[in-house]
């Protein structure tokens, strides 16, 4: 069995009848081959999970569209020249014709159009060796492999492969030099994963599930007076990395009259992107963290007995933000201009809320109550 994962994109209108033989030899090679009946299907698949596929496999006789009911070449000729265009803006996705049509091999005129193809059956063999031969030897392969463990958490069992773009781009990231005059887009992807893994830790009971993303941090290293941790999973090293972590990147998100860390002014100012990759780092070590928690604590009723909800349900400790339309908010709690302009509050801020009322106004289904009474901190 080989120890590398290639993973394949195989479009072929028969290929749920012969997956399980063909997808159990691919994988002895070391392949993983996901399938699709037509061109329409295979390529939207591509076009959303570019990143995670190395090659494609086409049956040279396909449907076009989902809808058709004939197969033939079209679907072939409209896969090669998506390909084709692909390959010519530098993303280059090697595909291999994989056909049972025997006939085809004296057909000049089918190869002159194609290129080479291999028959079904007769040169199975061959198909994985000049895979595994145009693939291994790409600088992209080269990186996944590098990652493999961290990218194989794009699964149903913890991220599913919706992240695979997200997590891959931050790993490039790392084996480049970062170009940091957009920091938000930098970071972007990170929160969009830690927000991932946060709904993966409360989907199982692990951190309550209306707790918003700047209350994680004081969750897990059991500051956040509205709830009591008995027994915190969380190893008191991550915990206080991932508190920064957030505190990071809500910084790096808002506007600068705002900013306590004022993160995005230090690292334009140093001139390199050690700071940015340490972080990076420190995720990278957080999704393995988390993956093996998520392991090791599977029970949801055990798991909601680890911590419990505090005090008056009128009453609620967390800490000021800001959301991209523009509102101000702690916890499900929106924070009127007025009250932020009064207090003098800034992103990040602790506040206390003492009264509220339910928010009637716009954004009702986000924030379900509207502060009245507050102070910091």
């Amino acid at each position: 069995m080989n120890n590398m994962k290639i993973n394949v994109l195989w479009i072929d209108d028969q290929y749920k009848i012969q997956y399980p033989d063909f997808a159990s030899e691919a994988e002895f090679e070391g392949i993983y081959l996901t399938g699709f009946e037509s061109h329409e299907e295979g390529i939207e698949e591509l076009e959303k999970n570019l990143n995670l596929y190395d090659a494609i496999i086409l049956d040279a006789k396909v449907k076009n569209y989902k809808s058709d009911t004939d197969t033939g070449l079209t679907g072939l000729a409209a896969s090669r020249d998506y390909l084709n265009k692909l390959n010519a803006k530098g993303k280059y996705l090697p595909y291999f014709i994989f056909t049972g049509q025997p006939d085809y091999s004296g057909n000049e005129m089918f190869r002159q159009s194609y290129g080479d193809f291999y028959i079904k059956g007769d040169e199975n063999q061959k198909l994985w060796d000049d895979i595994k031969n145009k693939v291994t030897n790409k600088e992209i392969f080269k990186l996944k492999n590098k990652y493999n463990k961290i990218l194989d958490f794009c699964d149903d069992n913890f991220l599913s492969k919706d992240y695979y773009n997200r997590i891959f781009s931050i790993i490039e990231s790392l084996e480049s030099a970062t170009d940091l005059k957009n920091l938000e887009d930098l970071f972007l992807p990170i929160r969009k994963t830690l927000e991932g893994v946060f709904k993966k830790l409360s989907n199982i009971g692990l951190i309550p599930q209306d707790i918003s993303f700047n209350q994680v941090g004081y969750f897990i290293t059991n500051r956040n007076k509205n709830f009591e941790v008995f027994s915190n999973k969380f190893h008191p090293t991550i915990a206080n990395y991932i508190e920064q972590l957030i505190l990071f990147i809500q910084d790096v998100e808002h506007d600068k009259d705002d900013l306590k860390l004022k993160a995005d002014e230090y690292i334009r100012t140093q001139n390199n992107d050690f700071l940015y990759k340490s972080i990076v780092y420190q995720f990278l070590d957080f999704l393995t963290f988390s993956n093996k928690l998520i392991m090791k604590f599977p029970n949801v009723e055990e798991n909601l007995q680890s911590w419990k909800r505090n005090g008056n349900d009128n009453e609620f400790e967390g800490v000021l933000d800001k959301d991209n339309n523009g509102n101000y908010f702690c916890g499900e709690f929106l924070i009127t201009y007025k009250l932020v302009n009064e207090l003098d509050l800034k992103i990040g801020d602790s506040l206390k809320i003492y009264s509220s009322l339910s928010n009637t106004k716009a954004y009702s289904d986000i924030y379900k109550k509207m502060a009245l009474k507050l102070s910091k901190l």
